[in-house]
Formats: C-alpha cells, structure tokens, sequence
C-alpha cells in the first residue's frame, strides 16, 4: 500500500520508516515480539507448582497469632518448610463494609536489605476501608483452626487453617472465596546470587547406579517428611525450586535482563466454590465470561491471562494476550450469589483460570510484590462492584463534550485541513465535537512543537474550532526527543526527572516515533509540578494553548520500540529507587494523572480535564478516558469490541470506547455503519483511523450510508442528557456505565454467560449490536418477566422468568437494536446542535416506559443531572439532579411527577453503596448558580408508553391547566405476550406541558 505523509514528516523519512519497520507489517499480530508463560522464567517456575497432582499439602503454615485491640486486624508468623530460616508475615484487616485484606511479605533479615515493592496501595487505592468497628469482629479459636466472624450482621466468617496454610471465606455459612486450597502459595525470597551460576550438570550415572542428588534436595526433602509431608509431595517440594536459566539473568529477541535482585515471584490459588463464571481482569480481546486456561478442552485457552501493558500491534480478535491496560479484579458469579478478589499487584503478572465440577478455580502468578488481596463478599455483583470502586476511586465527572462525537485519524495534514473537515460536518448537518491531531502536527515529533510547515498557525485552527463551539485534542506522548533544541527534554534532563540506566547513574535511551528519545520518570515528586506547568495558559510552553485544547497520552505502556517485547527493559531505574519490573502497570496511569492535573491547574477557576490514554491501570478511571487501541476494521474485532468495553467497565474504567471503523483497514459501508451502530453507544465515541487508510469521514461516504450514519450520531446527541445521567450515577455509586447481563439479573443464571449486549447505566436502554455481516436481525436475551419496548417502533417484547430470547429488527439505516425497558423514563433533548455545549438550554422530551405490573404503585422512573458541563461548580451545589416518577393511584389516575432527586440521596441509604451522598451545605434544588442560569428551560414533550386507557384528560395537578394531548391505541404494557409478531404499544403524546426542568411539578393522567 502507498504510504502518504505530510510535509513535516518528508525530511524525517527514513526516520519514521525505520521506526515503523520496526512494527509488524502482516495482517495480525506478530507473536515472537511477546512472551509466551514458557518464554517467561517465573511463570514457567510458578505454573509447574500445579502439574503435582491432587491432593497437595502446602509447605506454609502459621505460627502464634496476634489480633489488633480492636480485633480488626489479625498478624501471624508463615513458616515454610521449604526454607525454614525465611521469615514471612500474614496481616489479614477486616472492614466495616465487610470486605477483608489479605497481606504476606517476607520479613526479618533479607538479603542485601533488598525489601519486595509494596508500593503498589500508593498508586491504586483512592480512599481506605473504614475498619471494623470494635465489637463486631468475633473469634474463635482451636487447636490448627481460628474462625473470624466479621461483616454486616455477622453473616461473614473467615476459617484459617493453620498447617497447613488454608483460608476459607463463608457468607452465610456457606463458602465463597478460599485461599490456598490447592497448595499454590509460594513466595520466592531474597537470596544471594550463586558463585556458579547455573549450577554445572552433574555427570549421567554410570549403568546400575543411581543419580546423585544434591545435598540441597536431599535437605529439603528431610525437613518436609518431618513436617508430615508425603514422600511423593516432598520429592516435588524439594525439587520444585530447581534452577531456572532466567532466574538471574533473562534474555529476550537479544535484549538482556540483569535481574540484579534475583528471583521474588509470588504465587496464589484462589478458588470460587459453586461459581462457574468469572469475569473481568482486562484489558483482554476474548469474551467477558473467561476462558479455562489450560487448553483441556476445546475452545480453551492454552496459556494463562496475562496482564502486562503492551503496545499489541494489530491484536488478534480471541486471545489472552495481554494489551495495553490491566486491571487485576475478578469477580465469580454463580447460583449462590456473588464475590470478587482484588490482586494488588503492579508486576507482570499471569492468571490460570480452570472449571471444576461448578467452581472456579484461579492461579495469580506475579514476578515480584508482596501479596496483597481484597476479598469482596457482599452477595450482588452490584455490591461488590461498588465497594471495589470506592476503593480504588471513581469516574471523574468530564466535560459534556467530552461525550459527544470525536472525529480522528493519523493524521489530519494541516490547519486548513482541520477547518475543512469542522466546516464540512457543519455543512453535512452531522454534529461533531472534537477534532483530533495525531503526532504529524509536531516538528520531528517533539510534542507540543508545532511543526511550522503544516500548522503555522495553529491560533487560526483553535479559534475557528471555537467558534463552532468544536475542541482540539493533540498528542503528548511520554517519550523525549534527546536534543537541547527540544525544551522538554532540556528541562526534564536538567530537573533529573528522566527514566534512568539499570545503574541508576545515566539516562535510559530508548526509540520511539521521535527517534532517540529518554522517558520522563511519572514518579518523581519532581516530575509532578514541572510536567503541571507545561499546560498553564499563562505559561506560552504550548503554542496556542486554550481552555479548548486537551491531551491524549499514547504509547505510555512505555511503547519502546528497540526494547523487550516492545517496551521498557525491566532493570532500568525510576525513582525510589524502584526497578520498572516492579511497577510496570501503573507506568500509563501515572503519567495521565500529572497530564491530567496539569490541565485541572492551568486556569482559575479550574476547568474539568479531558485526557485520552491507551495504557491503564487500576484508578485511571479518575484521570480520563481509555479506548482499546489498534483495533482492526473487521467484523470479528466490531464483535469482540462489545464484550471488551464490559470487561473494562467491570474494572472500574467506564470511560472508554474503540477506534469505530477500525484503526486498520478500509472497512466497507455497511461494516462502518454497523461500527457507528455500536460507537453511538459506548461512554468514549471516537472514529480513527491509521495513516495507510483511506479518508473516512461521515460526509464522505454515498448514500443511504451517510444518511444512516448521520442520523446515528444524531441519536448520540439526543440523548446526551442520559449519558450525563449515567455518568453521574457512574460517578456516585461506582456501578458500572456499561452493564453486562449478569450484574442487571444475578440471579439469572441463563444470562451469566451474555456479553453481546448491555444495558446503559440505570436508563433502561438495552443496547445489542449487529456485529455480523448481512443481517436482517439480531436475538435479544431478555432476563426477566417485563415488557421491553423497541426505542424506535415502540413494539412491545415480552421477557420471562428464567430469560427469553426474542428476535428484533436490525436494520442497515439510523436506526438499530435498541430496546427501552419497562419502568424506564429517558430524558432526552430532541432538538441537535452541532457540537454539545451548544444545546444546553434546549428543552427537554420525557420517553416514558410503562412496566407491566399495574398492582405496584410505580410504573416508570428516570433520572436527569444537569449542570455547566465544565467547571467543578458542582462541588459546590450548582447543579440538578431530578427524578421523574410515573405513578399509578387507586382511583385510575397516574400522576407523571418531577421532585429533586440530591436531596433524597443525601437522606437516604443507596442500596449498593453504604455511605450517603453529602450534599454541600450551599445546595438548593431550585435556587443555586446553574439552576437559575437554566430556570426558563422546560419540559416539551411528554411520551407515554403502554398506558391501559385513552386519557379524559390530562392537566398540571397544581394549577388545573388541562394539556392537549395525543392518543394512539396499540398494547398495553399489561397486555399478555402475542404469538408471532409484537404488537404496537399504545403511545400517549403530551404536547408542550411546559413545566420547569428546575422544580417540583406533577401531571394528572386522568382514564
């Protein structure tokens, strides 16, 4: 294919196409840049601990226990057979919202003072558990045995076994989560490095006689048969430890690994009694439902999940591979309720997973870290979900453009260029709110350098995108060219905030887009203010730089295209001093947050961040957004994009979408409208693409494609005030934006397995795209006995106990399978601007869905949030946050009401997240900053669904005032399911009532 450039990048030619030789060129993924689990030496010496067969009997066990005054905290001596003479320590902490913390490090004399990373917590946790409160942790103790009571009500209790180690985690008197039943704990402790290393082979024995065995084995042996060990289990043990050639020094493609500290891998069994499905630990291109890893059967994994970020060029579509973020949360769902574990760990680290006889059971492999594990045990994966985020932190509120539609590719050539395509989906009447700038528009890929040939005047740009009410985004990528002429990379080698040589003495060189390039260090103190101030607008650093400009952070895995497995060596320095090994994961979160600040800081007031970055970790979620990287543009990667978004939204990140289109490839018309079917639908709506594709705009495609499209991304900005809503809700209580079918019914054992649809946030929109080509429709699992109305036709499907499938249209026009679930009320704006911001006093349309229970009082619910989309003003007070109700009386009547929603929330309890939302004290629904800039925006329609009667009339209940209205007969949401086709529900138009979006109200629907 012919490669095009711009002007700025024809003197730098043979330049980038060294660097882009450097990445693979077919059609996938090129799998000798990556570790395999045999190609990693502490993953293939702490996966062989379970090729011993059942039963296994641990080397570990305790010693004397000691419990805190307040017996919240328990702390015990581990012993291990294997090494006696190692010292190791268990800490277990027991919390108020019934969550436990599992911790063991080596202690006492190590060698060469070396202590495991424990900062890891620093990085990842956003707000400690409250401890339990004193009284409510109850023990009982035995001679090998201790039980734990603890949790809300007592209903918890934790068994620890001590010899050998075991721990058992009950709910209810039955288990959930148990530690160590396999035998698979092992720790790796510090050791001085051998003379000889490896140890040279012994000479083959001589016919008739019998090998020797070293002296080491034969010790070792011995003490595990004392400890009680079978001889088979201690001539495992014993040998278990046999040298590995990477344990000390690792080679990879050519690229060494000093391993200065020696091996310090850890290693845990955790199993999931009477649970068969596991979902999380993203960021992976496979279902949500994980896979069993050790390829026994078919459709199997063959080698372990791995969670190590990395730059995956082209990644295949069905894989455990890892890829550019890692979250290590798995959550088990079964028949008798919920659980998860949280891994805090920052190393690579891999994860065997396996099914046996209804339960899960997992293998976390870590290469260093000390053992640090969050045990969840409320019964609802909600619960569990909630108590995680607040843990590790929540989504950040974004700006309100930031949800609307971000229009990028590599690379857009010049600032005419950019103007040409806002002005063209203005003309093409598509709205449009960001346009994005790959790393072409600066000069030899010095960031925040304009290149002075193709962007000469990038002001012209940002003003003319200003005043179609459009943002900028540009790329700030954590690598530094290495020249004085480039200021960042002065500055930084000046202030020593570079990544530095395994010496810690030099500055690590690496290559990346800019040719030889140095890393900034994201954890030093030093880098926190320096790299804030690049951002200010008062600082002229960045050319051009406005309220209107934000950031996209690439290749922050690090991407290093000379390194190991195309990214940093393991041995290089960061400040601590800390090994990269040791922090590898959080290395991308960590520079987002410092970009992230540097945008929250640049102006007073602060204005909210938007930040874009591919490498992620645990708590990202509070710094921006995340999207799933060089994706391909086929079907198969359309279809695994769904499943993926809901892996991440499970862990925690919310906030993110994939390049719609593909990054690769020149998708065909009817795949691209099939990609913008399901963009218009995930939190992060981007269309990108690479430099070799052709240009693929909306506006530039024939029709009926560009009339499909546009009117997709027009449905995006109707229904941008549901976003926010959920967004806020993400924001509040930690649930996920994107919902997976086992969270919304889990006790809906038929659905656990579903990750081709999702509901959004609590709206009730249940969203399934069409993912494959040539389809007419698309099956729709529906869990639960409830009427569900198609968002488009408004006919009515009937779900049942235990789920039903039902066959719904999937069109290859602006509309798509899209249900709205009975009970459901979306506030949407139907008039459509062409950029977000731009409609923020338009009025609003109320769809409501009547459910099918007419005994319960309340038929339909929704929620709208409202407030300037772009400061933090809402911190203190200025916002709405309403609830609409639809309410059924005794004598016939509905009454379809608005009250303020804040102050409910502040009073009352939520059923997923035990602390109260507090309200700050300058809150009035009514009568605060943004409620009286917005006090003359109103309600302008009002649509109901499946009402049982024509109304008499309707009227506003205080004032009398009747309301014209129209009546369209059709099913009522009551109605028995027809046989065959669905029917029509019936429609109730409500024409301009009028009512304040600020106040109290309520309408009178009178049979």
């Amino acid at each position: 294919m012919r490669r095009l450039f711009p002007l700025s990048a024809l003197a730098l030619l043979p330049l980038l196409l060294l660097a882009l030789s450097a990445l693979p060129r077919a059609s996938a993924v090129r799998h000798s840049d990556f570790k395999t689990c045999a190609d990693s030496s502490f993953c293939r010496r702490l996966r062989r601990l379970s090729s011993l067969p059942l039963p296994r009997h641990s080397p570990y066990s305790l010693g004397d226990i000691q419990f805190a005054a307040n017996r919240a905290e328990l702390r015990a001596p581990v012993l291990s057979a294997l090494h006696p003479n190692v010292s190791f320590e268990l800490v277990l902490r027991f919390h108020r919202d019934g969550t436990a913390r599992v911790q063991m490090d080596q202690t006492g004399e190590r060698h060469a003072g070396h202590r495991r990373y424990d900062e890891a917590e620093r990085w990842a946790i956003d707000q400690q558990p409250v401890p339990a409160a004193e009284g409510t942790v109850l023990l009982d103790e035995e001679d090998n045995e201790t039980r734990v009571t603890f949790g809300p009500m007592g209903r918890l209790t934790l068994i620890l076994t001590h010899a050998p180690l075991r721990a058992v985690f009950l709910r209810d008197g039955e288990e959930q989560v148990v530690l160590n039943d396999q035998s698979l704990l092992h720790m790796e402790h510090f050791r001085p490095r051998p003379a000889v290393f490896p140890t040279p082979k012994a000479e083959p024995a001589a016919d008739g006689e019998e090998a020797a065995v070293p002296q080491l084995v034969l010790q070792k042996k011995r003490a595990l048969l004392e400890a009680g060990h079978t001889e088979t289990h201690a001539e495992f043990w014993a040998s278990f430890e046999q040298e590995d050639a990477g344990e000390w020094q690792e080679t990879w493609s050519g690229k060494p690994d000093s391993k200065p500290r020696g091996p310090e891998a850890l290693s845990l069994d955790i199993s999931f009694p009477n649970k068969a499905f596991a979902f999380g630990l993203p960021e992976h291109a496979s279902p949500l439902n994980l896979r069993d890893t050790h390829g026994r059967k078919e459709g199997d994994f063959s080698d372990p999940y791995r969670l190590m970020n990395t730059d995956v060029f082209e990644y295949e579509h069905d894989s455990p591979m890892s890829l550019y973020g890692s979250v290590p949360v798995l959550h088990a769902q079964g028949a008798n309720g919920a659980a998860s574990v949280f891994w805090l760990n920052a190393a690579e680290t891999w994860i065997d997973i396996e099914r046996v006889e209804g339960s899960t059971q997992t293998h976390f492999f870590s290469e260093s870290g000390i053992l640090d594990l969050v045990v969840f045990l409320a019964p609802t994966p909600a619960q569990n979900m909630a108590h995680f985020t607040r843990l590790v932190g929540r989504t950040v509120l974004p700006q309100y453009f930031a949800m609307g539609y971000h229009q990028s590719r590599w690379n857009y050539l010049t600032t005419q260029d950019v103007l040409d395509v806002s002005h063209a989906f203005s003309e093409q009447d598509i709205p449009m709110d960001v346009m994005w700038l790959d790393i072409e528009y600066s000069k030899q890929h010095m960031y925040m350098i304009w290149d002075e040939v193709t962007f000469p005047d990038p002001e012209r740009m940002i003003q003319g995108l200003d005043d179609e009410g459009r943002k900028l985004v540009i790329i700030v990528d954590p690598h530094f060219k290495r020249t004085d002429d480039y200021f960042v990379y002065k500055e930084a080698k000046e202030l020593g905030v570079l990544v530095k040589t395994p010496d810690g003495k030099g500055e690590f060189e690496g290559w990346c887009w800019s040719g030889s390039a140095s890393w900034i260090d994201a954890f030093d103190p030093k880098s926190w203010e320096w790299w804030a101030s690049q951002f200010r607008l008062a600082s002229k650093k960045l050319r051009a730089n406005a309220r209107n400009v934000h950031i996209w952070n690439d290749m922050q895995e690090p991407s290093i295209f000379n390194g190991p497995e195309v990214t940093s060596p393991k041995d290089v320095m960061h400040y601590g001093p800390w090994e990269h090994r040791h922090l590898h994961n959080i290395n991308g979160m960590v520079f987002q947050n410092l970009t992230a600040r540097g945008l929250r800081e640049r102006e007073s007031p602060a204005r909210r961040p938007f930040t874009l970055a591919r490498s992620w970790w645990v708590g990202t979620q509070k710094y921006g957004a995340t999207w799933t990287g060089d994706n391909l543009g086929t079907w198969e990667h359309l279809a695994v994009s769904v499943p993926m978004m809901l892996a991440n939204n499970v862990g925690g990140m919310s906030f993110c979408g994939a390049d719609i289109g593909g990054f690769f490839g020149n998708p065909e018309p009817d795949m691209l409208v099939r990609w913008y079917q399901a963009g218009i639908f995930e939190p992060f709506f981007r269309a990108h693409a690479h430099i070799d594709t052709k240009r693929r705009e909306p506006f530039l495609l024939d029709e009926p494609e560009r009339s499909a499209v546009r009117e997709l991304i027009k449905l995006r900005y109707k229904m941008l005030p549901v976003w926010y809503a959920a967004f806020k809700e993400n924001a509040a209580s930690g649930l996920p934006i994107l919902r997976p079918q086992y969270m919304m019914f889990p006790t809906d054992v038929g659905g656990f397995a579903v990750d081709d649809q999702y509901y959004l946030a609590d709206s009730g929109l249940l969203v399934k795209p069409a993912v494959q080509k040539d389809v007419t429709s698309v099956d729709v699992y529906l869990g639960e006995e409830q009427v569900y109305y198609n968002y488009f036709t408004h006919e009515a499907y009937h779900g049942a106990s235990g789920g039903k499938r039902v066959s719904v249209p999937a069109p290859l026009t602006g509309e798509m399978p899209l249900l709205q679930r009975g009970g459901s009320i979306l506030p949407i704006r139907e008039r459509v601007r062409r950029a977000a911001e731009l409609g923020w006093r338009d009025p609003l349309t109320l769809i409501v869905a009547l459910n099918n229970e007419l005994r319960r009082p309340v038929r339909a619910e929704g929620l709208l949030y409202l407030d300037d989309g772009q400061t933090y003003e809402y911190e203190q007070g200025a916002f709405i946050w309403r609830k609409f109700l639809f309410a059924s009386m005794h004598d016939g009547t509905h009454l379809l009401s608005s009250a303020d929603e804040a102050r409910r929330r502040e009073l009352t309890t939520s059923e997923v997240d035990e602390y109260a939302t507090s309200l700050p004290s300058s809150y009035n629904a009514t009568d605060n900053a943004f409620a009286r800039s917005i006090a003359d925006v109103r309600i302008e329609r009002v649509v109901v669904l499946g009402l049982e009667k024509k109304p008499k009339r309707v009227r506003i209940l205080a004032t009398g005032e009747e309301l014209s209205f129209k009546w369209t007969p059709g099913a009522a949401a009551t109605s028995k399911p027809m046989i065959g086709k669905p029917g029509k529900a019936s429609e109730l138009i409500i024409k301009d009532p009028a009512v304040s979006v600020i106040r109290d109200w309520a309408i009178e629907i009178e049979e």
